[in-house]
């Protein structure tokens, strides 16, 4: 089995401190490790898709070898992969100090505009993006609090617009997200992707950039799962302390037909899969079609998994992951999740697989 790399993305750190454990500090005591609490809603699950050497049946339509199905932003062949329907909200690790809770709706927006740009390092009080890849577009309008209280963003980066006078278009926003990547790599010393945290590029409402709001900012926030990525408050800066992602886990059902509830989890914990970089899909493509955006994102992730398994092609007895791989124009975040797992999806997983070049696969 075969499939691609990503161009000189740094790999996950371990060993970070997990901000989802631990109990709670006592009140009015700064934490410098970030403890996410409240907010946890479920968002649908992704599926994934692999590629193969063999025909995909599609609706009952054998389809050349070539064919890459995507089915909720995966990449596979030659096995279709439904998704199953969400089994409903899942914490990741929860401790008794660390509950899962819905949280509150965030109050109205503060009544009074934040004109002036605003400081790297400033904290808010909530984050008003659920999901990855989405543009907070009242930034003149929240609530500022001290970093060592909970907080649901943090300001990584901030900067004027390059032409205040003129209109920020959709293309504009998408240089500006992409700045906002650049900022948190250098922020977090790894693609922000490679850990459990959600990147926002935030900009002033209509109102405030009248009054002579013309800048930008990228903000951070903490996230406890993946297949729900919802921000969680925390105390203290998520530099140095954000969750890393190295294995993955999710539930195989109906014969390795469907899967769900995909999620971050220790490598020494028996998984499905691993992390093994973190790829961007270059403007330069026609990222609107479909078979291009998966034929970018094989040729970074094909690579990126020989390198990690220390093989010069993937053996035929692991597969190769990449999600997202959805082409759309309004798309932002077109970063790609470059991952590996055993081809049998009933097989698991002991121990981290990185470097196991022609050894045997630690399964369960």
């Amino acid at each position: 089995m075969s499939t691609t790399n990503g161009a000189g993305d740094q790999e996950p750190t371990s060993g970070s401190p997990d901000p989802g454990q631990g109990p709670e500090p006592a009140a009015g005591t700064a934490d410098p490790v970030p403890t996410p609490v409240l907010i946890w809603q479920p968002l649908a699950p992704p599926a994934p898709h692999r590629r193969r050497r063999t025909a995909l049946i599609i609706a009952g339509v054998m389809v050349p070898v070539l064919a890459v199905l995507a089915i909720a932003g995966f990449a596979l062949v030659p096995r279709v992969l439904d998704v199953a329907a969400a089994p409903g909200p899942t914490a990741s690790r929860p401790t008794a100090g660390n509950p899962r809770a819905t949280g509150p709706e965030p109050p109205p927006l503060v009544p009074t505009m934040n004109v002036a740009m605003p400081a790297v390092g400033t904290c808010y009080a909530y984050a008003r993006v659920n999901g990855f890849g989405q543009i907070d577009r009242r930034a003149d309008a929240e609530e500022v609090v001290p970093c060592d209280q909970a907080h649901g963003l943090e300001t990584i980066a901030v900067a004027p617009l390059d032409d205040s006078s003129a209109e920020v278009t959709a293309t504009v926003e998408s240089e500006l997200y992409e700045r906002c990547d650049a900022a948190a790599t250098e922020f977090l010393g790894v693609p922000y992707r490679s850990t459990l945290t959600l990147l926002s590029l935030a900009m002033p409402g209509p109102a405030a950039q009248r009054a002579g709001a013309h800048w930008y900012r990228c903000d951070l926030a903490a996230i406890g799962t993946l297949s729900a990525p919802v921000p969680t408050a925390v105390r203290g800066s998520l530099k140095g302390h954000a969750e890393p992602i190295t294995c993955l886990t999710w539930n195989v059902l109906d014969d390795a037909t469907r899967i769900n509830g995909f999620e971050s989890i220790d490598c020494d914990t028996t998984h499905n899969g691993e992390l093994v970089d973190v790829v961007w899909i270059p403007d330069g493509i026609d990222r609107t079609d479909h078979d291009t955006v998966v034929r970018a994102a094989s040729d970074l992730c094909d690579p990126a998994a020989q390198s990690f398994l220390d093989e010069a092609t993937v053996r035929d007895d692991l597969n190769v992951w990449m999600w997202p791989i959805n082409s759309d124009a309004a798309r932002l975040d077109w970063n790609v999740l470059c991952m590996v797992s055993t081809a049998d999806l009933n097989e698991r997983l002991a121990a981290s697989i990185e470097g196991i070049g022609a050894g045997p696969l630690p399964v369960t």
